[in-house]
């Protein structure tokens, strides 16, 4: 299928936000896009700006918001086209300890009701959201698992891409967790 018919939303990781337009047209782009009716395009973001907790900031330009705000709104505009799969890249790497966990208790609300693709390299981030992990290194897939991927590194390689130390003795490798 072409792009604009695979509804899936993605939040880049710089946002990529219009500065040019305010919080309100950011997340009524794609809406428009689509030829969405006007008041459908009003109640749907007026929605999304609730749930989100920026109904303050629509009119705000985005060089006027924090990176918290700038992330919320970058969501916002991804779910407001009601995706079938959420794609994030990176999503909380900008931000500060406080805003990252607010956005990441967001993200799990939004992980319950729809499929999420998130990719990080803060493995809290993703042992705390993720319920399939996938490990990929130069490019390639290495391992796939649940949580315990971080417990049971398959290989060396894994385990010093997770910051295991790994000892040798007796002519044997072990994997000893940093902790």
């Amino acid at each position: 299928l072409p792009p604009q018919k695979r509804n899936i939303g993605f939040v880049f990781q710089d946002y990529a936000l219009f500065p040019h337009k305010n919080v309100f047209e950011n997340i009524a782009f794609g809406l428009k896009i689509r030829k969405i009716p006007e008041n459908e395009i009003k109640k749907r973001v007026y929605e999304i700006m609730e749930i989100l907790e920026i109904t303050h900031l629509k009119d705000k330009k985005i060089p006027q918001l924090s990176g918290g705000q700038k992330q919320r709104v970058a969501l916002a505009r991804a779910l407001v086209l009601e995706p079938n799969l959420l794609l994030l890249d990176e999503p909380t790497s900008a931000l500060d300890m406080n805003n990252k966990e607010k956005i990441i208790g967001e993200l799990k609300k939004i992980g319950k009701i729809l499929p999420v693709i998130h990719i990080t390299h803060d493995f809290m981030e993703a042992k705390t959201l993720g319920e399939k992990i996938a490990i990929f290194m130069d490019g390639k897939l290495v391992e796939v698992g649940d949580k315990n991927i971080f417990k049971k590194p398959k290989n060396e390689k894994v385990a010093k891409f997770l910051g295991y130390n790994v000892v040798e003795m007796d002519g044997e490798k072990f994997a000893v967790s940093p902790e």
